[in-house]
């Protein structure tokens, strides 16, 4: 009668069958579920102690009779599957954290491209999180205030996240934004091109074997992240062909109000 919900909530149905029957009929000894049930004697003590375990049976022992096994109440069921549903959260939580490098030890060793899409904020910010978790200096090409009107807050935090972790970011971005400017104490140097001719509105890093094109568009923002040595290392070419172009050609810096990166 229980045992399809008791499944769900983490037991076995062997398990679900077992408690059931000392729920329905009281303490019992382990011959005696096994006449109940359709399960061996020596299956049913294995049952038990996984049932005791699990907090969901207490186990009598008096001197010279036999072991009486008692079921717990129903309601330590909600306590198992509110234990569940913590440590499920912390697994995914954790397996976050090391799914970027995880996928990246993968595709390094089949040799394919691995591509991953990310949409909305949350998703983005998942994006920056691998970048940063990638633990490689970073090179950016990026918009011109985009990126700050899309989520200040986070910003200010990947700022922080970056220089604690002691990963340099060299910059290329229109002359005309007052959000990257060069700063020994955040580790940015920045190289500036001419707003009017080269209009970026989108962020491109690249960080190691990662490269990441993002739009921040407010109706369907997304975000590409490729983890190939080889494209990253293509693009890196491409960026340090505009890097070394502007070097001593810079426009004046505006004299930002604000400064993030």
């Amino acid at each position: 009668m229980y045992e399809q919900t008791l499944s769900l909530a983490g037991l076995t149905p062997d398990q679900a069958t077992v408690y059931e029957v000392l729920l329905k009929n009281g303490p019992q000894t382990a011959r005696k579920v096994s006449q109940i049930t359709p399960f061996k004697r020596s299956l049913v003590y294995k049952h038990l102690e996984d049932l005791q375990k699990l907090g969901l049976v207490a186990r009598h022992d008096e001197v010279g009779k036999v072991s009486v096994f008692e079921p717990a109440h129903p309601l330590k069921l909600k306590e198992l599957t509110e234990k569940q549903e913590t440590q499920a959260k912390s697994a995914q939580i954790a397996l976050e954290s090391i799914l970027g490098s995880m996928t990246s030890d993968f595709n390094l060793v089949s040799g394919k491209p691995g591509v991953q899409f990310f949409e909305g904020k949350p998703g983005i910010i998942k994006l920056y999180e691998q970048i940063l978790a990638h633990g490689q200096n970073i090179d950016s090409i990026e918009d011109k205030g985009e990126m700050v009107s899309f989520f200040p807050d986070y910003v200010k935090e990947f700022i922080a996240k970056r220089i604690k972790k002691g990963l340099h970011n060299r910059v290329i971005a229109p002359s005309n934004s007052p959000i990257n400017v060069s700063s020994e104490k955040e580790l940015r140097e920045t190289r500036l091109v001419e707003t009017a001719r080269f209009p970026f509105r989108m962020d491109i890093k690249i960080a190691g074997r990662l490269v990441s094109l993002i739009t921040f568009q407010k109706e369907h923002p997304v975000g590409v992240l490729v983890d190939n040595q080889e494209i990253a290392d293509n693009f890196r070419l491409l960026f340090d062909l505009l890097w070394n172009l502007l070097e001593n050609k810079n426009p004046a810096l505006p004299s930002p109000a604000t400064k993030f990166a």
